[in-house]
């Protein structure tokens, strides 16, 4: 009998103890859950930034194109500059060239 008491008893804490552990699992089950549903949330809130990120990249990609078009009609337009010194050179050359002219059909000078 005695012995029966004991088992019963014993029984009795490991029900108990069964019972808190099962509770404690539980506890942590849905902390666990609670920690992924804060997971979840920062991909999410990663999802929403490489977005950003890559629409800011596409601008700048635009941009940098844009700025690339520009620098070449620039390029463009300077190579159809005559440089200053260039110019003084044809104009004197020029100058010599109808100062010669004129004094063959002997015309004044301007």
């Amino acid at each position: 009998m005695e012995n029966e008491k004991l088992l019963k008893s014993i029984r009795e804490i490991v029900s108990e103890e069964n019972e808190k552990t099962a509770v404690w699992v539980q506890k942590e089950f849905l902390n666990i859950g609670k920690r992924f549903d804060g997971v979840d949330g920062r991909i999410d809130g990663l999802g929403v930034r490489m977005e950003n990120l890559e629409t800011r990249m596409d601008n700048l990609s635009e941009e940098v194109e844009d700025i690339k078009k520009r620098t070449e009609n620039i390029e463009n337009k300077l190579d159809n500059v005559v440089y200053q010194d260039e110019f003084k050179k044809v104009n004197k050359k020029t100058d010599k060239r109808i100062h010669a002219l004129e004094l063959k059909i002997e015309m004044k000078p301007v």
